[in-house]
């Protein structure tokens, strides 16, 4: 995670998706009380590109789905767009080159304790414990 370094500014990951398992989500995410992420998720052996909303009231309940695209790419470009009137907007990229945007724009709410950030995550669906894995 990292504070919002501007006003304005734009991040970028790139990200090899072939080895997520079912259930697994990796991304990128504008974190605080109001907090948004874009994720490649497997669902069922279904690769897909998801865009999520959440906020501190709903903690502890999952985020919401607000647009889902079906993604069959071994590598995926993720990348947010911060602008100065506190909002962003999300897009995505199978070849580095050509982005293709969600249709939203979404504010940025700083959390109590930690302000506003940016970052990437992995959400792992099993335990890895002694070379087992347990399903969670």
């Amino acid at each position: 995670m990292q504070k919002l370094p501007a006003p304005e500014f734009y991040a970028t990951t790139k990200m090899n998706i072939s080895a997520l398992q079912d259930g697994e989500r990796a991304g990128l995410v504008m974190m605080g009380n109001y907090h948004t992420y874009l994720c490649a998720r497997n669902n069922k052996g279904k690769k897909e590109i998801v865009l999520y909303e959440g906020n501190q009231e709903t903690c502890g309940y999952p985020p919401r789905e607000l647009s889902t695209v079906e993604c069959d790419v071994e590598n995926l470009w993720l990348k947010v767009c911060v602008l100065s009137n506190a909002t962003c907007q999300y897009s995505y990229s199978v070849n580095g080159d050509d982005y293709t945007p969600f249709d939203f724009t979404l504010k940025i709410d700083k959390g109590q304790w930690i302000g506003s950030k940016v970052g990437v995550f992995f959400v792992l669906t099993r335990i890895l414990l002694t070379g087992k894995d347990l399903l969670m």
